[in-house]
């Protein structure tokens, strides 16, 4: 509990830090902040409008899409507002400043992930939830649903973190992060929509190897009945083992690492 307490308190002051460098200029952040918005709003016109008149999208509903949506969005915004520090990791590896993370006494793996948040995604996510909140119970036939599934929202953001935990890797080994961090990206928009709309073997790529359905589609499958509640082992199961491989390949990757110095 103290270990836990100590990690909170060193995450809540690089938090603060982060923030106060994000709103040190307060127009250019309220212009970032906006056009995020503005591009969440375009999105959510473009569903409604192809959508309307009963239209469906590989037999989902305009609702049902939407919470797919908003569901990618709530996963994909609390991400980037917890784990943009790595972003920034390639500068450290480069200019040295990684060999002074590695003095600290706390995981260096923690502080390049978690280091700094970024508050300009906490309003989308707000923003995500609410509209996750108002969606559920138009399309779920049981309130017991809910608890798998905040399982598999869970499940995604663990996924989440493995994958960005081989980004780190990469960035020890090849000293490459941004290329690598928007194919992530990349990949993750194209779970704004179901990734059953999706043909074969791109379908099976995205849900198994590079596991996008997984993190982003399965929570809204579940609700809609789509998925069995036999799925929710297997996939907490696959998150564990997803965590262990990737701790296991950041740990590799620091054994290779060289001083800047």
């Amino acid at each position: 509990m103290k270990t836990i307490k100590r990690y909170l308190s060193v995450w809540f002051r690089l938090g603060t830090y982060a923030t106060e460098s994000a709103l040190l200029t307060r127009s250019s952040a309220l212009t970032l902040l906006i056009g995020k918005f503005l591009r969440f709003g375009i999105l959510i016109s473009f569903f409604l409008v192809v959508l309307s008149g009963g239209n469906t999208l590989a037999g989902y509903t305009q609702t049902q899409i939407l919470l797919f949506f908003m569901t990618f969005s709530l996963i994909d915004n609390l991400t980037q507002f917890l784990m943009r520090e790595v972003y920034r990791f390639r500068g450290y590896v480069i200019s040295g400043s990684l060999d002074f993370i590695l003095l600290k006494p706390f995981s260096a793996l923690f502080r390049s992930l978690f280091g700094g948040v970024d508050i300009l995604d906490l309003p989308l996510s707000i923003v995500s939830g609410a509209a996750v909140v108002w969606l559920l119970p138009q399309v779920m036939s049981d309130p017991l649903l809910i608890i798998g599934y905040v399982l598999l929202i869970c499940a995604g953001l663990c996924l989440a973190t493995a994958l960005h935990i081989c980004v780190l890797s990469c960035g020890l080994l090849i000293l490459e992060v941004e290329n690598l961090i928007l194919i992530y990206r990349d990949l993750t928009n194209m779970a704004r929509i179901p990734i059953s709309a999706y043909a074969d073997p791109l379908r099976t790529i995205l849900t198994y190897v590079i596991p996008i359905g997984i993190m982003m589609s399965f929570p809204v499958e579940f609700i809609l009945g789509v998925l069995s509640v036999e799925y929710i082992p297997f996939v907490l199961l696959w998150c564990v083992a997803c965590l262990i491989a990737a701790q296991r390949l950041w740990k590799y990757a620091l054994s290779r690492y060289t001083s800047a110095a």
